[in-house]
């Protein structure tokens, strides 16, 4: 055999096993999420208005403020 022929046949080996090291596992993609029944779309009066805690973090649902928070890393 040449060379050339060993180094592609030695490049197709590796990337076959990696595709087969990084395939996503059967049981792994059973499950991707958590489903949180809706907690409505009440919107606060205040920032500072009292409401039950979120069923999931990060909220999906639930109490919000009218407006959209500013654009930007915020401080708190």
């Amino acid at each position: 055999m040449s060379k050339k022929l060993l180094i592609i046949l030695a490049v197709i080996v590796l990337a076959f096993g990696g595709l087969l090291f990084f395939a996503p596992k059967k049981n792994q993609s059973a499950k991707i999420g958590v489903w949180h029944p809706s907690e409505g779309a009440q919107h606060f009066s205040s920032l500072t208005a009292p409401h039950a805690p979120y069923q999931s973090n990060p909220p999906t649902s639930g109490p919000h403020y009218v407006e959209p928070a500013p654009w930007g890393v915020s401080p708190t």
